[in-house]
């Protein structure tokens, strides 16, 4: 699950990505080879199954993002 832990960390740190994923989510789950079952729990939002999933025991949600701008 190396793709999932990439993926999650990514987010959090690439505000590109991240308004790309809330745009079109299939294409950058596709885009990282995540397998079907991290796939269901990406779209579901299922924060346990993440965790399990990629190993990222303090994975938590902040309701918000911070945008980079150049």
């Amino acid at each position: 699950m190396e793709n999932l832990r990439k993926l999650l960390l990514d987010l959090g740190q690439d505000a590109q990505l991240a308004s790309e994923y809330e745009k079109a989510p299939d294409d950058v789950i596709a885009r990282y080879k995540i397998d079907a079952e991290a796939a269901k729990a990406l779209r579901s939002i299922n924060l346990e199954k993440l965790r399990e999933l990629s190993g990222l025991e303090t994975l938590r949600t902040t309701h918000s993002s911070v945008q980079a701008y150049e």
